[in-house]
């Protein structure tokens, strides 16, 4: 039996709890994704301009993943059993839960895959766009990637043992589930712990690898064209540092899924169950979507800068005529480059 204890179904464990909470992260993401696609597709300049389609690739994975765990699937897990039942949107359409489980594990793929193809872009707009070979090379490479994300998906339903059987063995090892396990239907990917956890390793080696491997490149013929006096100073320290800006804007958000990650292997390995951690592993993920549109807001100048500006405006709108007489007031509003006054 694992390390489990009745008295831990408190409030926070709950399904309501995690419900709310959620909904209320899919509400307060909504304007920063929308506001985010709006600066990547108007307000993208400059290196930006470049990156634009790839950017809006990156950034619309990570809002699908987001809305797939806050709204559409919202998986209720059973950890230390890989296993849970999904309460989102997508269940109120009759859609089964294995679809639900294995969309959502597709999207967590595109997450993972999706930022070698996008350092690859920018060394390719850099150094390789004059390159037949590469340009040809890079489509395969590309296209095997994002087929890759099938190949995962198909690998995970391999894996998926007798629901039955596996179902009845989680309810002995894990007496004190609650209520709502016992009424809803229950997805089990896999009982083969090992399996699972040696796959999503060679996964994130293999993306990790290549993450390291075009941004050393970059750097290295970036560092080269200096030297060689094609390329100015001014242009080396920004090329470096919105090399610098792309890794943040990956990196920044990667502990939501590290953490629960962790805590998933942790929770199997010593078959520990706690359904509060189970829920806070579920909401760790669904911030990653809402901390990149944050980042990505904050990161680029060109995409904070009307919020600022804005924020900026009216504090200098200042009254500056009033008719005891009159309710008609005199307003300037202070820009940048005119002033206008209403009266």
């Amino acid at each position: 039996m694992s390390s489990t204890s009745c008295e831990q179904q408190t409030f926070f464990g709950s399904i309501h709890f995690l419900s709310r909470f959620l909904h209320t992260v899919a509400m307060i993401g909504t304007p920063f994704h929308i506001y985010s696609l709006y600066c990547i597709l108007m307000r993208s300049k400059n290196s930006l301009k470049v990156m634009k389609w790839d950017l809006l690739t990156l950034h619309l994975v990570n809002i699908s993943f987001h809305y797939f765990i806050s709204a559409l699937a919202s998986p209720y897990v059973m950890l230390p059993a890989m296993a849970g039942s999904p309460f989102g949107i997508m269940k109120h359409f009759l859609i089964p839960c294995n679809v639900q489980i294995y969309m959502s594990t597709g999207c967590l793929a595109l997450v993972v895959i999706s930022s070698p193809v996008f350092y690859e872009r920018w060394y390719y707009e850099l150094f390789r766009k004059k390159s037949k070979t590469w340009g040809r090379v890079r489509k395969w490479w590309i296209a095997f990637h994002y087929f890759g994300v099938i190949g995962i998906v198909g690998f995970a339903a391999s894996e998926a043992p007798d629901q039955a059987e596996s179902i009845d063995l989680i309810f002995k090892h894990l007496p004190c589930l609650p209520d709502y396990f016992h009424t809803s239907p229950i997805f089990v990917l896999s009982d083969k712990f090992s399996t699972i956890v040696i796959a999503f390793t060679v996964l994130v080696l293999i993306v990790a690898s290549e993450d390291i491997f075009f941004t050393m490149l970059t750097l290295l013929f970036t560092s080269e064209e200096l030297h060689s006096g094609k390329l100015s100073t001014q242009t080396f320290q920004s090329q470096t540092r919105f090399l610098c800006k792309l890794h943040l804007q990956v990196l920044i958000p990667l502990p939501t899924l590290i953490l629960p990650l962790t805590y998933a292997i942790l929770s199997i390995i010593g078959d520990y169950y706690n359904q509060v951690f189970n829920n806070l592993f579920v909401i760790s993920a669904s911030f990653h979507g809402v901390v990149s549109s944050l980042v990505l807001i904050i990161l680029h100048s060109e995409y904070r800068r009307p919020l600022f500006c804005f924020r900026r405006n009216i504090l200098h709108v200042e009254e500056i005529q009033k008719d005891s007489s009159s309710s008609n007031a005199a307003v300037v509003f202070h820009r940048r480059h005119s002033i206008v006054v209403i009266n």
